[in-house]
């Protein structure tokens, strides 16, 4: 992380610093402080991505709708363990004290910002940050959502982005800190985002956090998959005790055609549509076309992205896709792509993903489809090659130890059933001893169907 360096001529411009990835600058013209966010691309060039001048682009609205700007009177570069990681901006908006920071982070191409105010606040106002594209993204091709995603809708809609070739930018509300709002593409020239909050008297909604990704290397069209990185960071979720397989069938996807023409965000099926897609690439994989499997991963992706990851006051339950009578179908059929891209690729996320999304669903839906995943994954399920476990269940804690071609696993004794154990991985036999009684060398046709574990 470099430290601040300014141009010295009229002080024009102030480098703040550097991440490797992103670069914090302030550079001023007649007086008016406006913060630049670039991004390298793969050249090693510095790329302009946003800009804000808070003097007009951090709004205090009342009721009315009547706009007030901040006055910003210093800037200070933050700190930490002796390097620069960001910058403090202080000064005023309408009656209130202001401070505004941005901090990049140390190695990912993000940065997190937050507001502050503190003073009198007009009752029911509204604080709205402004980022306008610029540089690599001003005439962006793709620009996400169409309409602006407001309140508890921000739970399973989470950020608003655009991309044009390699340059990628996106604004989401700080998700360790949800507090609602309103998140929009601005209709300007060259566009850009906003994210306004409500303010009420109460001292915690008066900290304004919110997150930018910036990225001038992204993979055509596929920018997005860093939200869904960025978004599964939570915690994974509690394993319920138990489920009992219910029979019943699930709801069934659509057939349909080849989707090569579709492409995120801008031509693309209903979710029921790209679902059936995402099953047929995994399919595809598992019968040992693995070229697909990146394909079905990236629109598995595009559905993750609808995914409620943290507990959002009045929003849906942790672990449910989508919102609206388009992902109704969808539903119980996410735990299923999930746990099986999770087997395909060992990809830890997709199994939090869809432990969340089973324990999302009702009681009745989540038993049936816990039947169908039951002679997949039984109680426990040992990816060797990715030295990865998963348990549908709460086993308690599982260690396993991976050799060449050889599993030890620990399990919690006592139980008070048999458990069943599949293991799915590309060696022909492996070695397998559970709480130091060995299983002999088994051959791995075997352990896919699954093995009964005494209790």
């Amino acid at each position: 992380m470099t430290a601040s360096t300014c141009e010295r001529r009229g002080h024009q411009e102030c480098e703040i610093c550097d991440n490797g990835l992103l670069r914090l600058r302030i550079t001023r013209e007649t007086g008016a402080q406006t913060l630049m966010l670039d991004a390298m691309d793969a050249h090693g060039h510095w790329i302009p991505l946003l800009a804000s001048a808070p003097a007009v682009d951090l709004l205090l609205r009342d009721n009315d709708g009547a706009e007030q700007g901040a006055a910003i009177y210093a800037f200070a570069p933050v700190l930490e363990d002796g390097v620069t990681r960001g910058v403090t901006l202080q000064g005023r908006l309408g009656q209130a004290e202001l401070e505004m920071t941005l901090l990049l982070d140390i190695e990912h191409a993000w940065c997190r910002q937050w507001i502050e105010l503190a003073g009198p606040i007009p009752p029911g106002a509204t604080l709205a940050q402004r980022w306008f594209f610029t540089g690599g993204l001003a005439e962006a091709a793709l620009r996400w959502p169409a309409e602006p995603v407001t309140g508890a809708v921000l739970a399973t809609s989470p950020a608003a982005f655009a991309q044009d070739t390699h340059c990628f930018a996106a604004l989401l509300p700080d998700p360790d800190t949800y507090a609602g709002g309103q998140l929009r593409h601005l209709a300007d020239d060259g566009g850009g985002l906003e994210y306004a909050l409500t303010l009420t008297p109460d001292a915690s909604a008066r900290c304004f956090s919110s997150l930018l990704v910036l990225d001038a290397r992204a993979l055509a069209g596929r920018g997005f998959q860093q939200l869904a990185r960025l978004l599964a960071r939570a915690e994974a979720p509690p394993m319920p005790d138990a489920f009992h397989p219910a029979a019943g069938n699930l709801t069934s996807l659509p057939e349909i055609g080849q989707a090569g023409g579709w492409q995120p965000f801008l031509r693309e099926g209903a979710p029921a549509e790209m679902a059936a897609s995402v099953l047929r690439g995994l399919s595809q994989a598992a019968d040992g076309d693995w070229a697909v499997l990146d394909e079905a991963l990236v629109w598995l992706d595009r559905m993750c992205l609808h995914q409620c990851l943290r507990p959002v006051p009045g929003g849906p339950p942790v672990g449910t896709v989508g919102e609206g009578p388009a992902w109704v179908a969808v539903a119980p059929w996410m735990p299923i792509l999930l746990l099986e891209a999770f087997r395909l690729s060992g990809i830890t996320e997709y199994a939090n993903r869809g432990r969340a999304a089973l324990g999302a669903l009702p009681t009745d839906q989540a038993s049936r489809v816990y039947a169908y995943l039951y002679p997949r994954f039984g109680d426990l399920c040992v990816l060797p090659d990715y030295e990865e476990v998963l348990a549908l269940t709460d086993l308690g804690l599982v260690l396993p130890t991976f050799g060449d071609r050889r599993i030890d696993l620990r399990l919690p004794e006592p139980r008070t059933r048999p458990l069943r154990l599949v293991v799915d991985g590309r060696a022909s036999r492996y070695g397998l001893s559970i709480n130091e009684r060995s299983y002999g060398d088994v051959a791995t046709d075997v352990l896919r169907l699954g093995i009964e574990v005494p209790a």
